[in-house]
């Protein structure tokens, strides 16, 4: 009875390392596959002119994409952060803003009346946020210099919290 018992531990034991410890191998790759892989390179188009692909920034050095709305109220309360942020880290990260669905000159107006020092691109049919597969904004993906996409991240990023998510690629 002893060993019954005694086995019948050992099995539970066991059956609990395979689903408790050992990873998840399915839902593992599900995770890399959000969180990682090359990024798309697309033409990125300045709200003051600048046009140059993506990957001219992510070879200088690590990039935040940034997709955002001026009519979202969470996009308006982080430029704020995003601004003291990009002060703090220009000589490291690129911050690149981009826009969709609206005008160039009408992007261009918000930068200047809110005093955006990154760059703010347009997106004028939605094709970047959505070859991104981005689905709400705020919506923030950190490029490593190799190009890749090394994390991603909704919502309102508050300067700490943008900091923190960026400082292992600086």
């Amino acid at each position: 009875m002893k060993y019954f018992v005694a086995g019948g531990l050992v099995l539970i034991l066991i059956g609990a390392i395979f689903i408790f410890v050992l990873p998840d191998k399915k839902a593992e790759n599900i995770d890399q596959n959000i969180q990682s892989g090359q990024a798309h390179d697309f033409i990125v188009k300045d709200v003051l002119g600048l046009t140059a692909p993506l990957s001219f920034f992510y070879n200088k050095k690590p990039v935040v994409l940034v997709f955002f709305s001026p009519k979202c109220s969470h996009c308006q309360q982080e430029v704020k952060a995003l601004k003291k942020f990009h002060n703090q880290y220009k000589k490291d990260v690129y911050i690149i803003s981009l826009v969709s669905g609206k005008s160039t000159s009408s992007i261009k107006e918000y930068g200047r009346q809110n005093k955006i020092n990154f760059i703010l691109a347009t997106d004028k049919n939605a094709s970047i946020l959505n070859s991104y597969n981005v689905p709400s904004v705020p919506y923030h993906i950190i490029i490593n210099k190799r190009g890749e996409i090394v994390k991603r991240q909704s919502g309102f990023v508050s300067f700490d919290k943008l900091k923190y998510l960026t400082q292992r690629f600086i």
